[in-house]
């Protein structure tokens, strides 16, 4: 807690307003991704699903190999438990929705798919396009899957198993237009997702990177993620941070002041 303090009040200050910034590109997705007060008509059966999820009292036996674990542990939590520490807030799955919305990804992948709810935002925002989510524990896989069906969200291709091992395996052949990293908050495992993901994108991807402010270790992998000659924009929110691939064009790393940085 109070690396992410000292942290954003460093952010704070190297940060800029909307105000302050003159890239059209960047202004455009201030504007319709993050100032966009449009209430979407699937928002109304999301903001339904996580008052459903924060009250389930399910126990599931969960398999964590998570930030800080090398082994598998097994230790019971209920659905309402994961949903209250697990699941992006409702702003910043709002503003996912609205960043897809915007540019309309094919081929969206996730990685920790968590209780699905937020898998359910990146699949409405884009009905025309494919959503792929991989979950490393089984029985919130399950659960998930549980969601999906609740929603009516059939298309959503779910998968149960250790993230790289998928995406070199029953995935690569894939390539991948929007990536959301929200898994295993290392820095190595960060780094490992990326380079490889990296290899599948192409000039429009946008990849998407929670809880960059974490721990030192995530800050450290966000830094040099964003140091890669390959990534042409970055937009640093505190909360997330976001990377895009285009081409022609100035490297920029900005931070951008807002209220999502606190979500």
């Amino acid at each position: 807690m109070i690396y992410k303090i000292v942290s954003y009040l460093k952010f704070l200050i190297k940060g800029k307003t909307k105000y302050s910034l003159h890239s059209p590109f960047v202004h455009e997705f201030i504007e319709r991704a993050l100032d966009d007060k449009e209430i979407y008509y699937s928002f109304l059966a999301m903001n339904f699903l996580r008052i459903k999820l924060k009250n389930n009292q399910t126990v599931l036996s969960v398999e964590d190999k998570g930030a800080g674990f090398r082994k598998k542990i097994k230790h019971n939590r209920s659905v309402k438990q994961i949903a209250k520490t697990a699941i992006s807030s409702k702003y910043k799955a709002q503003v996912l929705f609205k960043i897809i919305n915007l540019y309309q990804p094919n081929t969206i992948l996730e990685l920790g798919t968590s209780l699905g709810l937020t898998t359910c935002y990146l699949s409405n925002a884009n009905i025309r396009g494919s959503v792929i989510t991989i979950e490393g524990s089984k029985s919130i896989y399950e659960s998930a899957l549980q969601t999906f069906k609740t929603m009516g969200l059939s298309k959503i291709n779910a998968i149960n198993g250790e993230f790289i091992e998928v995406l070199k395996t029953q995935l690569c052949n894939e390539k991948f237009d929007f990536v959301f990293f929200d898994g295993n908050h290392t820095e190595e495992a960060t780094l490992t997702y990326y380079n490889y993901c990296k290899t599948r994108a192409n000039e429009n991807s946008i990849f998407v990177f929670d809880d960059i402010y974490w721990s030192k270790s995530m800050t450290i992998a966000w830094k040099r993620i964003i140091q890669d000659k390959a990534i042409s924009l970055s937009i640093d929110l505190f909360s997330f941070g976001i990377v895009f691939f285009l081409k022609d064009r100035a490297k920029q790393n900005i931070k951008i002041i807002h209220s999502i940085n606190l979500h």
